[in-house]
């Protein structure tokens, strides 16, 4: 964070000086909006699902390359099994 914040407070400067105002605030605007359009079009929708199916998206997503498209197809992916915790 602090390699960050000094790169910044560098560079900002000198793109202000040269570039002028305007374009030196695209320079920072440009990479935050590409990286909004990749997070709205990786991130699924979560509203009115419950948390455990949102957690089963991302884990199938991160694990197998395929959505929850296994799960939506009444399998039972990503099912929880209750464990016997007792002692035997």
């Amino acid at each position: 964070m602090n390699v960050c914040l000094t790169i910044i407070l560098t560079v900002f400067p000198s793109l202000l000086d040269s570039l002028g105002p305007l374009a030196a605030l695209v320079v920072f605007i440009a990479p935050s909006l590409v990286a909004l359009g990749v997070l709205w079009k990786m991130m699924p929708e979560t509203a009115g699902r419950a948390v455990n199916d949102v957690v089963r998206e991302l884990m199938g997503d991160a694990h197998s390359g395929t959505s929850i498209s296994r799960a939506a197809c009444g399998n039972s992916y990503g099912a929880i099994e209750k464990r016997d915790t007792t002692l035997q």
